[in-house]
């Protein structure tokens, strides 16, 4: 595979399959920038066509790339796979998680409260944090766009 990781998880996926070597990654850099253009295009070259055909051509022709694929092959086949996720899945929504839980945690969590209880704690301090975060983000990043605003409408004039 020649990935090319756009966002999300993508990133730690490439990286896991390149780890395994069954992969290349063409572009490894995340796209973060505080300029709208750069977040969401491909502002700069990444690559071109001459890395594009080079990888190509290693991961088809290099011997190791098949042997490790056949090897991860190997190990979904004898550790279950997507039939061992997909059971486990519909176990589980037959039956419910109650006996994953642990009894004497729900008990001590009963007599905290909501409130008081420390995940609940820790929920609202994390989503607290959270609010704070993008709604700075929000205003700092509106700010830099009514600028570019105010620059476009004065560059058309």
């Amino acid at each position: 595979m020649v990935a090319w990781p756009h966002f999300g998880d993508q990133h730690k996926a490439a990286e896991l399959l390149e780890a395994n070597g069954v992969a290349k990654i063409l572009v490894s850099t995340m796209r973060m920038s505080t300029e709208h253009e750069k977040c969401y295009s491909y502002y700069d070259v990444a690559f071109d066509e001459q890395k594009v055909h080079d990888l190509f051509k290693e991961v088809i022709e290099e011997p190791k790339y098949k042997k490790n694929m056949i090897r991860l092959n190997a190990q979904r086949r004898t550790t279950g796979g997507k039939t061992l996720a997909v059971d486990t899945i519909e176990k589980t929504y037959i039956s419910g998680v109650d006996h994953l839980l642990d009894k004497g945690m729900i008990e001590k969590t009963k007599k905290w409260g909501f409130f008081t209880s420390r995940c609940s704690i820790c929920w609202c301090i994390l989503i607290f944090a959270a609010l704070v975060f993008f709604t700075v983000q929000y205003f700092v990043l509106k700010g830099e766009y009514d600028k570019v605003l105010v620059n476009y409408d004065a560059s058309k004039k």
